[in-house]
């Protein structure tokens, strides 16, 4: 997946007198014939973890990030037990609950830092 260098990403935290805040975000583009919007409610999660990729790329680019990766995956139930799909692995490990999710990201952080 390429990004477009016509667009450009920022993201401010606005705090007010309160304390609480909020997160401004803004996509510039340089044609306006280049914007296009859209409901993404109804969109397939195919479709939808691909938006979510290039956002990610447009956020490491305006960070100046070269050559970046980005991993997006659709994650599973919250009450997904790593156990039950991965029994063998740890069935000497009853007494540690570990969601699905919390594991495959484990996993791939070590893949990621040991270039795997």
């Amino acid at each position: 997946m390429k990004i477009s260098r016509d667009l450009k990403y920022t993201r401010e935290r606005i705090e007010r007198d309160d304390g609480s805040f909020f997160n401004l975000l803004e996509v510039k583009v340089e044609a306006a014939e280049n914007l296009k919007f859209k409901r993404v409610v109804t969109d397939n999660r195919e479709k939808k973890l691909f938006n979510i990729g290039y956002l990610r790329l447009l956020k490491a680019a305006e960070r100046s990030v070269d050559n970046p990766a980005v991993i997006v995956w659709d994650a599973y139930q919250h009450s997904d037990s790593a156990l039950e799909y991965f029994e063998d692995i740890f069935q000497n490990r009853s007494d540690i609950y570990m969601s699905l999710n919390a594991w495959i990201t484990e996993k791939l952080r070590y893949l990621i830092k040991t270039k795997n």
